[in-house]
């Protein structure tokens, strides 16, 4: 079932402020499609975020959303995040857009997502920075809507569950640095803030992307100690090779 949050959510990601964030997390995200292979391609958010992935190399791209609105679309999925409809470790890279910020129960969606995915498969979040300009928006905001109405997870949370599910962080970028705020023009004016304030202040990103790789754990044999053999010989006697003449205990 779609929360009040996701279609809280969904609705600003459609306006002005919504369409200008797209833009800025896809031109963030693009370089680390390069370092992502594999067959299955899964998306949890809104259709509106599918641009996101529009550089991926992956062909077979799968979309999944709460909103009964996507019914009948081709590669759209409708079902809930937290009971995802997917055999186990069939996905190479899923992809988790704000999906977390919005979401009544994160880690369950989180233990779902390390069950469908393969070994060694991609997990990419994007998050909203509590610590950031947009984290002090949502804090002293009277309005609970929109997209102030999630919980903003740190990084570091978000890093400290993946680790639990078996997960290892690869690299964590920041981005938007821009108050979310503005007007359109102005925001657009403003994108040397984003470079700026990257060099100076690089943990106050508005947004952070994980990017993350499933552990593989193999099996090791044990093998058994190995014996000599012990010594029948008298003394004086020339001993024979015992190269490769040892036994198991």
């Amino acid at each position: 079932m779609q929360t009040d949050k996701h279609k809280q959510f969904e609705q600003w990601l459609q306006t002005s402020s919504g369409i200008s964030l797209l833009q800025a997390e896809q031109a963030c995200i693009e370089p680390l499609w390069e370092k992502i292979l594999g067959d299955y391609l899964l998306m949890l958010g809104h259709p509106a975020q599918i641009p996101l992935t529009q550089n991926c190399k992956i062909k077979k791209k799968i979309h999944l959303s709460p909103n009964e609105k996507i019914i009948g679309q081709n590669n759209l999925i409708c079902a809930a995040y937290e009971t995802l409809p997917i055999m186990p470790h069939r996905i190479d890279t899923i992809l988790l857009p704000h999906t977390l910020d919005f979401a009544s129960n994160p880690y369950q969606i989180l233990r779902e997502v390390e069950t469908a995915i393969t070994p060694e498969g991609h997990l990419l979040i994007i998050g909203f920075n509590p610590f950031s300009a947009r984290g002090l928006r949502r804090l002293f905001s009277r309005r609970k809507n929109s997209s102030w109405s999630g919980t903003f997870y740190s990084a570091s949370r978000i890093k400290d569950w993946l680790k639990v599910l078996n997960f290892d962080v690869i690299s964590i970028k920041r981005a938007v640095y821009r108050p979310p705020f503005l007007q359109k023009q102005i925001f657009q004016h403003l994108k040397f803030l984003d470079i700026v304030c990257k060099m100076l202040f690089p943990i106050f990103g508005g947004v952070y992307i994980i990017l993350a790789k499933k552990k593989t754990f193999t099996l090791t044999p044990i093998r058994k100690h190995w014996k000599k053999l012990p010594n029948i010989l008298s003394k004086g006697i020339i001993k024979p090779a015992t190269r490769n003449a040892h036994n198991y205990e």
